[in-house]
């Protein structure tokens, strides 16, 4: 009820009142338009206006009164007073259009200004149910009924002007508005919503011959309006008849109803015909007029199609039953069809999760009749229906999913995989594959939807394998339909069609789904989860066998598992569920592939007993079988033949096989007839298996089947017509006999049997009796309309086994959209991954390859990387490795293809227009790791022209998918080192590309190496200078535009680059003079444009290739990567002219490895030993060897072993065992490589001087230094020269770190150093004055160690006197100033190195060789020098003297004497002679002085008696002259 407010927002001066008087003034207006009104004042539409004018002009002044006198209104307007007249009008049929349509504008400004309040709701309830009640019952008089001077009069009325399309699209409006205002939401009653909305339905569908488009679609409008409201508000649809009614009862179901009307020829008696729920007094004013102006009930019944509804029924019950019914193509035509779809989509997709299951009804329908019918029209070959009703098996199953366990399993397999070709014979057009792939790809994107079929149905041993059967499907969707052949194989590549894309979409987003879960990390407090994946193999929930009643069932999983913690728990409690959750799967899962392998060898022999014996090893029967588990096991299986079944279970007699008999027996007992009809129980017994031929198999099931049957209606005598078991196994075979007459299409219907013929066959057979005559007659009219169809399977029929299927399968459990987001994978997913992953990625493998899709192409990327990191989830390594090697591949093609382009560039142009390219007939390219097994073969891919094509169009997308696919690979092999295993060849692979091209970040691609002294960088060897021009050729031959086969083009799957020439810049060096190392070596030639060699340069930095490979490593993953790259230096079979070029690098790279993870060296150069050592000991002369770079590099890389490791205990002796192998090495190849073993040998000599112990070990690098110094005697000298002046401490210094210096080590170098004073290496004699220096400090640092040292061995006299030789021979040589500084040294030498220890033997020796032979005479100071030095020496041994050594002494002092002759011949003014006298004067006086030993006095005497003889005759020579 109101009181006349003011309406909000209005002009305050408008009120309630107002408005409505407005309307009624209009209404008055028209109605007085039509010239038939004039005379009809009294006309009911008139009174009623008036009398609401009135009565609203009162309440005005009543208003106005009470608000002078400011109190209240003693009466206020109710809503049906003001809605009453116009509702009266608009169901009056004497009414003309125009009026209706006024009258329902005045309503409709009502309900938009909300005039019916529903807080009233009493009044609102009233008046809003009028409202409905003239929607239904809205007639009026049509246009055409109107005489032709009346409507011509009408028409010039333009004011009035309306048609009575115009008046039903107003109802329609109306009726949309009633259903979403307020009032109607909440008080409308279900019965008003059902008629208008049959009312609105009856518009859209049952008057389309003469409703124009506009009305239809107006009225299809306003029942979406209507749909949404009742499924989406849930408030109003449960209102029935004024009361609130629940739909609870769980028995309670509607089928809903599948007839419906014939159509009407006149447009408006459809359009505004009555509502079959109104009462029939409602009705007979709702009647319309024929055109003879009497009432046609018969023709308004028939306008409403089926039943009436039930009016207790909420209204979405109803209105679902009633758009179910339209769903029969055999009642309504394909356009009522599609809308009623489209409807029923609405329905579903606004209710709420929980609205539909609510209602039993509701259920019922939904899964029964609409199920139905969605099936009957999911291959219909109108498109639209068929994409419609799939959209609505897809909301269906969102909606009541828990509910729909069977219909979906029926949908996918019957629908969807059907028409996608799986096992049918019928053709379906390939416009309906892409309607059903494009609903199984809305399937496949549902969060959780892959994972519950796998749980639901490939772990259910009574459904098929669902989810693998659909990945299957999709894996093979994306084949090529016409596959290459092996003659031509490129040539029959096609394009993947949209199916192809759909189905690669479609397995893409089922990876997808498995990979979101696999995203969150582990969690280290969940021990459980992780030991599991850590190993796989941890025992599953025991399983139990068909003869086991008490152990788990691992079939009764049900959502409950995971339902709440238990008491005291931590959150703990929700991974303890989810894992013995993921065991019970398991072990449903494993049951039920033992279970498949069983049912296929019954099936293929079930009177043997192989099956028998492997359901007994598999622990699905025990040991032995039991007649109880094999026949549980023939009743429950699925799977099984059912003609063998009848078979097995017939085999007789009893006497001879008694185990069967004992079977049957068994069987027969699991089922359960109680309450069943005869005929019923017949059919459930005989569905489980298909009778046999024989009659004594049938005689045999039929006895088991009465013998049942009796016992459980023997339980209830009072009710059952059985006298005994005989009797049920005669009417069960006359009954069978009954069906195959009745059905028989060879009998003619004339001679069937009759009820009566039947029931006269068997009297008496009831122990004497008769059955009753009622039960006989319901047998025999059960057996006519429904036959028994004793040779067909339940699955055949797929609505069959929906409705027989669903009470068989275990409970469904689908995953709330939560959970699916937030749960993380256990590890049934992981067996769920395995089952597809590698069909999978085959497939999408093969579509990346194919597409040129960028978009399909980055999905593809991305599916794989997503299949890789699931892999990493499940440490599942061998299909990590299989996705990271797809990638890898397509990395390595994208490489080719730009190497390629960018080395053709023109030149392919030319070809192509003249095609003349050919590739060298000597050239064997290599296919490795490909996608597909392919020959060693080439393969031919593109005619010219075609290639030009291509180039032009594919490169970008090429360009994208390759760079993408390559970082992809780089940064998966990076980001998870220790799980590479098969992928690293692959990667190999990728990287020798990558540095062909150039294309490696700086220093990485390049090969260390040794410099000189001075820092140069030593030239490339023959053996490179060969390698590099051996690339170089090839790759000439590989990409130049040469000829080939008329119309083709090679295309390699591997490509290579050449080495290039050595610029040496940034040179990796060992230089013996500063004993470091240092980036580059030879660089490559640029094959790449600036431009790709930057993406793929940025690519490198971003992915940290060098140190990913060669960077620090666990000890694992570094071993892995050792062993790929060393694999890469072993020559592959057949050979490959690159491999040399390759291998280099990848030994090159496992030294880098080695250096950069020294924590366990130890570990890793242990592979390195049998590598090395088979690679320089397998060939024996360069001739032989056909990889003499690779022996370079090898000896180099041992080198360089040394260098960093010598001085480490744990690898010395390793290092020096590989060191040793250069002794061996050809003549030939050492000459070649001999400046790089020296060099490395020099930087050694450096690193062992305080390391190596074992004269052995100094023996061996004394032998290489020796063999390299007769080549580069140079290099060896700067090295030691090097390492005496850095390393050896100075008798000035101190000899501070003395102890850092081997003796063994200070002694070689003392050996090589006198090898180069003497000229040993080669007779050269051009070192020999600048080693003096060098032996003098090195031999002062070995006294040291011997006199003071740690070692106190004494003075070696025998190198003490080769020193003392080495110096004296550069004295003796042509240079003066070189002489003379060598007796200075030898002088030094000789007096200041502990002379005391020196013996007299060694002192006799020394000065034997001073006199033996003499500087030249031209040298004076040299030989004065010497000749002073030789008297000094006799000063020293005259003490020492022994009486053996006598004739040596006196033979000394003879030469002595001689040396003095020499001297004085030029005369007394020649320096030699003053200075020669004088000293042997001194001499002869000292000795004088001196005392001896009587022993050897007499040969002292002697030699002083001599020199004074000497000097008397100088004395009288002189006197004479």
């Amino acid at each position: 009820m109101h009181q006349f407010e003011f309406l909000p927002g209005r002009n305050q001066t408008t009120s309630y009142s107002k408005v409505i008087k407005g309307e009624v003034h209009n209404v008055l207006s028209v109605f007085r338009s039509d010239p038939r009104n004039t005379q009809k004042e009294n006309h009911p539409v008139i009174s009623s206006m008036r009398d609401l004018n009135e009565h609203l002009t009162s309440q005005e002044l009543e208003m106005l009164s009470a608000r002078a006198k400011r109190s209240t209104p003693s009466s206020q307007l109710e809503s049906v007073t003001f809605l009453s007249p116009f509702c009266t009008a608009i169901s009056n049929p004497d009414v003309s259009a125009p009026v209706t349509g006024a009258c329902i504008g005045a309503l409709h400004k009502f309900l938009l200004y909300g005039f019916v309040d529903p807080k009233a709701v009493r009044d609102a309830k009233e008046g809003i149910t009028s409202v409905a009640r003239a929607i239904r019952l809205c007639t009026f008089e049509e246009s055409s009924q109107m005489t032709s001077s009346s409507y011509s009069r009408l028409q010039k009325n333009s004011s009035v002007q309306i048609t009575d399309e115009e008046v039903v699209l107003r109802l329609l409006s109306l009726a949309s508005l009633v259903i979403r205002s307020a009032a109607g939401i909440q008080l409308l009653d279900s019965r008003d919503v059902v008629g208008i909305f049959e009312t609105t339905l009856h518009v859209a569908t049952q008057v389309e011959s003469k409703a124009s488009g506009l009305l239809r679609s107006a009225a299809i409008d306003c029942l979406r309006s209507i749909i949404v409201v009742v499924f989406g508000s849930g408030e109003m649809v449960i209102q029935v008849g004024g009361d609130q009614k629940s739909d609870n009862d769980p028995n309670s179901s509607d089928d809903g109803d599948d007839s419906s009307s014939q159509g009407s020829d006149d447009l408006w008696c459809d359009s505004v015909t009555v509502d079959p729920l109104l009462a029939e007094e409602d009705r007979k004013h709702s009647l319309l007029l024929a055109e003879d102006g009497q009432i046609d009930q018969q023709k308004i019944i028939g306008n409403f199609p089926g039943k009436p509804l039930d009016e207790e029924l909420p209204a979405h019950i109803s209105i679902m039953s009633r758009l179910a019914s339209l769903l029969n193509l055999n009642d309504n035509s394909e356009q009522v069809c599609i809308q009623a779809l489209q409807l029923i989509n609405i329905a579903l997709e606004t209710a709420p999760p929980d609205h539909l299951t609510s209602y039993p009804k509701l259920l019922g329908i939904l899964k029964n009749t609409l199920c139905r019918h969605l099936l009957y029209l999911s291959t219909s070959s109108d498109l639209v229906i068929m994409t419609q009703t799939l959209r609505v098996i897809f909301n269906l199953f969102n909606s009541i999913k828990n509910h729909l366990k069977v219909q979906l399993e029926v949908f996918l397999t019957s629908v969807h995989l059907r028409i996608l070709g799986c096992n049918t014979k019928k053709a379906f057009t390939t416009e309906q594959k892409e309607v059903a792939l494009e609903s199984l790809l809305e399937f496949c994107q549902e969060p959780s939807l892959m994972q519950d079929l796998y749980v639901n149905y490939d772990c259910d041993v009574q459904c098929t394998n669902l989810f693998e059967t659909i990945c299957k499907v999709l894996a093979m969707g994306m084949e090529e339909e016409n596959p290459k052949t092996d003659d031509d194989p490129i040539a029959e590549v096609q394009i993947p069609s949209v199916l192809n894309h759909l189905c690669c979409e479609s397995i893409l987003a089922v990876i997808d789904s498995i990979a979101r879960r696999c995203d969150v990390p582990f969690n280290n407090d969940r021990p459980s989860i992780n030991a599991y994946f850590k190993d796989h193999s941890i025992s599953p929930v025991q399983s139990a066998s068909l003869d086991d009643t008490d152990s788990i069932d691992t079939d009764s999983y049900t959502s409950d598992d995971l339902s709440a913690p238990k008491s005291g728990s931590s959150t703990s409690w929700l991974d303890d569920a989810r894992l013995t959750t993921s065991k019970v799967l398991i072990e449903r899962k494993r049951k039920k592939r033992k279970l498949a392998e069983i049912s296929a060898k019954f099936n293929q022999n079930a009177l043997g007993k192989e099956w028998i014996a492997a359901a007994e090893e598999m622990g699905i029967f025990p040991t032995p079988a039991s007649a109880r588990s094999i026949a549980s096991f023939l009743y429950s299986q699925p799977k099984l033949d059912k003609t063998q079944i009848g078979l097995y279970l017939s085999k007789g007699p009893k006497e001879k096989y008694p185990f069967h008999a004992e079977t049957l027996e068994s069987f027969s007992s699991l089922f359960d007839f109680g309450g069943l009809p005869f005929s019923s129980a017949l059919r459930a017994f005989l569905l489980r298996f298909r009778l046999p031929g024989e009659a004594q198999c049938i005689d045999r099931l039929m006895e088991a089947f009465a013998v049942r049957l009796h016992e459980q209606n023997h339980e209830d005598e009072a009710h059952s017509i059985f006298m005994s078991s005989d009797s049920i196994f005669v009417l069960a075979f006359s009954t069978i006999m009954l069906n195959t007459d009745l059905h028989n299409p060879t009998i003619k219907d004339d001679r069937r049997m009759t009820t009566e013929e039947f029931i006269r066959n068997n009297r008496g057979i009831n122990d004497g009796k008769d059955f009753p005559i009622e039960f006989m007659k319901d047998l025999y009219n059960q057996i006519k309309n429904d036959e028994i169809q004793v040779q067909k399977d339940f699955s055949d029929d797929p609505m069959d086994m929906m409705m027989t299927k669903s009470s068989e399968v275990a409970e469904a459990v689908f995953t709330t959209h939560d959970s699916s987001i937030c749960d993380q994978a256990g590890m049934h997913e992981r067996d769920m991954f395995l089952s597809i992953v590698s069909l999978a990625l085959k497939n999408i493998s093969l579509m990346f390859v194919r597409t040129d899709d960028v978009s399909l192409m980055m999905k593809i990327v991305k599916g794989i990387q997503q299949i890789a990191t699931t892999c990493l989830y499940f440490q599942i390594d061998t299909i990590y490795n299989e996705a990271l090697g797809v990638l890898l591949e397509f990395g390595r093609d994208f490489l080719n293809h730009v190497l390629l382009i960018s080395c053709s560039g023109s030149a392919l142009e030319l070809a192509a227009a003249s095609d003349q390219l050919r590739l060298p007939t000597n050239t064997t390219p290599v296919f490795r790791h490909d996608v597909e097994s392919r020959n060693d073969e080439t393969k031919l891919l593109l005619s010219p022209s075609q290639m030009v094509t291509a180039t032009a169009i594919q490169t970008k997308s090429i360009d994208e998918k390759g760079l993408v696919a390559l970082e992809s690979a780089l940064f998966l092999a990076k980001s998870h080192p220790g799980r590479l295993r098969e992928a690293l060849p692959n990667l190999m692979e990728l990287i020798f590309l990558l540095r062909d091209a150039n294309a490696l970040p700086h220093g990485l691609s390049d090969l260390d190496d040794f410099a000189n002294s001075e820092g140069t960088l030593l030239p490339p060897s023959p053996y490179a200078i060969s390698s590099e021009r051996e690339a170089k050729l090839y790759l000439s031959k590989m990409y130049a535009p040469k000829k080939l086969a008329p119309g083709r083009i090679w295309l390699l799957s591997k490509m290579f680059s050449d080495y290039g020439e050595s610029n040496g810049e940034n040179p990796q060096k060992y230089s013996p003079k500063d004993c470091g190392e240092s980036p580059g070596c030879f660089s490559h030639g640029h094959l790449l444009s600036v431009e790709k060699r930057n993406e793929l340069l940025l690519i490198g930095e971003k992915v940290s290739i060098g140190q990913f490979l060669i960077g620090r490593k666990d000890r694992n993953s570094a071993k892995q990567m050792l062993c790929t790259l060393l694999d890469e230096t072993k020559p592959k079979a057949g050979g490959d002219i690159m491999f040399q070029h390759h291998a280099v690098f990848a030994l090159e790279l496992s030294a880098r490895l080695l250096f950069c993870n020294m924590d366990f060296a130890s570990e890793l150069f242990s592979l390195f030993v049998p590598r090395l050592t088979d690679i320089l000991t397998s060939e024996k002369d360069v001739h032989a060897s056909a990889n003499p770079f690779l022996m370079e590099r090898s000896i180099i890389t041992i080198l360089r072993f040394c260098i960093h490791m010598i001085d480490r205990d744990d690898m010395r002796q390793g290092v020096l065992s590989l060191l040793r192998l250069l002794l061996e090495i050809p003549e030939d190849i050492f000459i070649a490589i001999v400046d790089r073993v020296a060099c490395g040998m020099a930087i050694i000599v450096h690193c062992a001087l305080a390391n190596l112990t074992d004269l052995r070990d100094w023996d061996l690098i004394g032998q290489l230094l020796d063999s390299c110094a007769k080549y580069t005697p140079l290099t060896i000298f700067d090295g030691v020269t090097s390492c005496v002046g850095s390393r050896f401490p100075t008798r000035l210094g101190g000899f501070v770190d003395a102890q850092s210096i081997i003796y063994s080590g200070a002694s070689l170098i003392v050996q090589v150093l006198l090898k180069f004073t003497f000229g040993s290496y080669g007779n050269d004699l051009t070192l020999s004055t600048a080693t003096i220096p060098f032996l003098e400090q090195a031999y002062e640092y070995l006294h040291h160690l011997q006199i003071e040292g740690p070692y106190d061995s004494g003075i070696d006299e025998e190198l003490w006197i080769s020193c003392s030789k080495a110096f004296y021979s550069v004295a003796l040589g042509d240079d003066a100033h070189a002489s003379r500084y060598a007796i200075d040294v030898l002088e030094h030498f000789v007096l200041s190195n502990h002379v005391e220890e020196i013996s007299v033997i060694s002192w006799l020796t020394l000065m034997e060789g001073l006199t033996i032979r003499r500087p030249s005479l031209e040298f004076t100071a040299p030989r004065h020098k010497i000749f002073n030095l030789l008297c000094r020496l006799i000063l020293i041994i005259i003490p020492k003297l022994q009486c053996s050594e006598q004739g040596r002494f006196a033979e000394i002092g003879n030469m002595i004497v001689f040396y003095v002759q020499e001297n004085i011949q030029f005369g007394p003014n020649h320096a030699l002679y003053e200075n020669s006298v004088q000293v042997l004067t001194n001499t002869v006086n000292v000795i004088a002085m001196l005392t001896f030993d009587n022993e050897v006095s007499k040969s002292i005497h002697n030699l002083s008696h001599s020199f004074s003889k000497e000097l008397e005759k100088i004395g009288r020579d002189k006197h004479h002259e």
